[in-house]
């Protein structure tokens, strides 16, 4: 990333200096140098001075200045990459990124004072004085001042900033260019719109003044602040400028360990005859830089289909609406979510993400007695408003950071807040957006890959029969493939592997060290059956299983007959209590959590499991009810348990569990439904979203993207059931 090998750090006292050199220094992988610290460590080691007293020392023995001077600028030299507190770096040190850090005197002296240095006069004038004698020191001495900015690549007043900020600044101007286009030019600008004579009462010269200049990038834009990578030539951040250089808007590209993004911001404007917002186009900008600049069709393809979260702020720096959009190579952004505030308190989120477009309008000071669900939609063709009272008035802060920081308020709800923590607001980064490539999904992490068809048991109730599928599995290295497919989209962490029964896959234990391999969190449902009987295959996953999901619907043999829950027809071998106890106590050894799921029916709603469950230890505890999916489970009918039956269940078993501080987690049909990110045996993505299977393209055909995209999720319902949750 660095173009020039080194940076130099300058300035007074309490500027930071010599953690932003660290800090830089990390990040960049590379040898740091302070000279003050070699300073004051050489000023106590060989004279048991501080910093003060040995600074006096310096004037009247100007050789230790030298050697010291000496000592640097030859160390640094010879190095070829190095970051360097150096006052004097700008002129000893060559090819280098000279910076120069700014501090207030008040500053200065609360940073060091925190710093602790003993026996250092850290008063105002102390401080003046001091920063005064350096420099005439080094004016005296080389005819150089330090202080003088013409000096430097880059300055920056560190007052209002961590070190963590100085050094993301220094990095971004290290690895950019920046340019300033004049967008004024008699040229540049296309003609003003011809809008109808009258059309404003007369008053056309007056509108002149209000309506934009330019209809590419909007309102009173006159100049464009622009940020290149210098070896990319990709577009990091820009700036829209009007005539008197005020910032009109302000964009940038975010890149984090889950999720890229475009960061923009910009100045709602209105019409001096009517409200309307003032929305200067990104995509636009991103569109001309790449084709009218930098011609490049790849990198505006690869920028036109990051997700982009804006904020419209008023002229008195108050959020007015937050969107979440995708570019997605369109001509305009394709709204996800769209959040509007009024007197700085949440109004409303409109989510078009789902099936049918959802609108919840929130409790406010002035309308505090309720808040509203709306939905409307193609699928059903309805309108549908719900409204209902809440029972909390207590006034909550959401924060928000960007170019600038904003605070807006909102009433509490234990209702409202799920609403808010499904979209995301109280988590960083936007995790729950991801993407890639043109397709953007609200983050869910978990893939769960239905390796084989093939199962040992013959659960009655079991809604994963792939009847309908002719491959009953892949081949290994294809199988293989749609792992490292699966590692490749940043939101998935987390992969599942399912079937029928996983353990039935040969080489099952090598497909679960690639994933880990891959970076990914692994976990098995599984039987159990195969695992227990052939312990050496335990043996294989330690180390690369993190957790395994057991299917246990009861513990008595006779009921686990009628379930279907055995092994061979002919010996019908089922799995006792004592064999599950023994075999979670392997797990703990190696390391491997456990989960139990229960699938509740007609023939075990009576069962009370929690007792001995509690033995094995597990995360948590999911209770199913049986799900009915055409051609999958329909002759299992008579199975499926009334809401009185799942309830019985429930009841019998959660209190009893909680108190044995096991985690349970219920899912009803409307959780299950379309909430599960899945793999077919044959190596597509498929969904139950309308209670049948619905399979995309191959993916090793189509590719990832596209096959996410014919399978779309409910990914609300994902939330809804906690199905994002850590297995540490």
């Amino acid at each position: 990333m660095m173009i020039k090998n080194k940076i130099t750090l300058s300035g007074f006292a309490g500027t930071g200096k010599s953690t932003v050199v660290k800090i830089l220094a990390k990040r960049l992988s590379c040898d740091f140098v302070s000279v003050g610290d070699f300073s004051r460590k050489y000023a106590q080691e060989h004279f048991g001075l501080s910093i003060n007293e040995f600074q006096e020392k310096c004037k009247k023995e100007p050789e230790l200045d030298d050697l010291i001077d000496e000592k640097f600028k030859q160390f640094c030299n010879e190095k070829d990459i190095i970051v360097a507190d150096y006052r004097l770096g700008f002129h000893f040190i060559k090819n280098a990124f000279h910076v120069l850090l700014k501090v207030s005197d008040e500053v200065a002296v609360s940073r060091i004072q925190k710093a602790n240095r003993e026996k250092e006069d850290i008063s105002i004038d102390s401080i003046k004085k001091r920063n005064q004698e350096m420099k005439q020191r080094f004016l005296d001495k080389y005819g150089i001042d330090f202080t003088n900015e013409d000096n430097y690549d880059l300055v920056i007043d560190t007052d209002a900033l961590s070190p963590e900020d100085v050094a993301d600044i220094i990095i971004f101007h290290m690895t950019t260019e920046q340019r300033i286009i004049d967008l004024s030019s008699p040229n540049f600008y296309e003609n003003y719109p011809n809008y109808p004579i009258g059309m404003f009462n007369g008053d056309e010269e007056k509108f002149k003044n209000y309506r934009p200049r330019d209809n590419k990038f909007g309102w009173d834009v006159s100049y464009a602040e622009i940020y290149i990578d210098k070896q990319t030539k990709e577009l990091v951040e820009y700036r829209l400028l009007s005539q008197d250089k005020k910032e009109q808007c302000h964009a940038s590209k975010v890149t984090t360990e889950n999720l890229d993004y475009w960061h923009f911001e910009f100045l709602s404007r209105e019409y001096y005859f009517s409200p309307v917002p003032f929305e200067p186009n990104l995509e636009t900008f991103v569109e001309y830089y790449y084709q009218d600049i930098f011609k490049n069709k790849e990198l505006l393809i690869k920028d036109l289909s990051l997700p982009i979260v804006s904020y419209e702020i008023s002229s008195n720096q108050k959020i007015m609406r937050v969107r979440y959009a995708l570019f997605a190579n369109k001509s305009h952004s394709e709204p996800l979510i769209d959040v509007s505030v009024k007197n700085n308190n949440i109004q409303a989120i409109t989510d078009w993400q789902t099936l049918e477009m959802k609108n919840v309008v929130y409790p406010t000071p002035d309308h505090s007695n309720e808040y509203s669900v709306q939905k409307s939609g193609t699928k059903s063709g309805k309108s549908i408003h719900h409204s209902e009272p809440i029972n909390d008035s207590t006034e909550k802060t959401l924060k928000f950071s960007g170019f600038n920081d904003y605070e807006i308020k909102y009433l509490f709800n234990s209702d409202v807040e799920k609403e808010l923590r499904k979209y995301g607001f109280f988590i960083p980064e936007l995790r729950n957006i991801i993407n890639d490539s043109e397709m953007l999904l609200k983050y869910i992490p978990t893939v769960n890959y239905h390796l084989i068809k093939l199962c040992n048991m013959h659960c009655k109730h079991c809604f994963s029969d792939y009847g309908e599928i002719k491959i009953p599995k892949l081949e290994f290295d294809k199988a293989k493939q749609i792992i490292q497919e699966i590692s490749k989209v940043k939101s998935f962490k987390k992969l599942n592997f399912s079937g029928g029964e996983p353990t039935m896959f040969k080489e099952i234990e090598k497909l679960v060290k690639f994933a880990k391999e891959q970076g990914l969190e692994t976990s098995m449902v599984t039987n159990g059956y195969e695992l227990i009987k052939s312990p050496k295959l335990l043996d294989t996953l330690k180390g690369n299983l993190d957790l395994l999901a057991l299917s246990i619907d009861s513990f008595d043999a006779k009921l686990n007959l009628k379930i279907g829950r055995y092994v061979d027809k002919q010996t019908k071998t089922t799995i006792s209590y004592e064999e599950f106890l023994g075999f979670s106590k392997r797990c703990e050894e190696y390391n491997i959590k456990i989960k139990v799921n229960t699938v509740v029916t007609k023939l075990n709603y009576n069962q009370i499991l929690a007792d001995k469950i509690a033995a094995f230890k597990p995360i948590r505890w999911k209770i199913l009810r049986m799900l009915p999916v055409k051609s999958q489970n329909d002759e299992a009918e008579e199975y499926i348990p009334t809401d009185e039956e799942y309830n019985i269940f429930i009841d019998n078993n959660k209190e009893m569990a909680k108190h044995k501080e096991i985690k349970v987690v219920t899912e009803d049909n409307e959780d299950m439904t379309g909430s599960y990110l899945m793999i077919s045996p044959d190596g597509r993505f498929f969904n139950n979203v309308e209670r049948c299977l619905k399979y995309s393209e191959p993916i090793l055909s189509v590719g990832i993207v596209e096959a996410l995209r014919q399978t779309p999720l409910l990914r609300e319902t994902f939330y809804k059931r906690e199905g994002d949750y850590s297995w540490d």
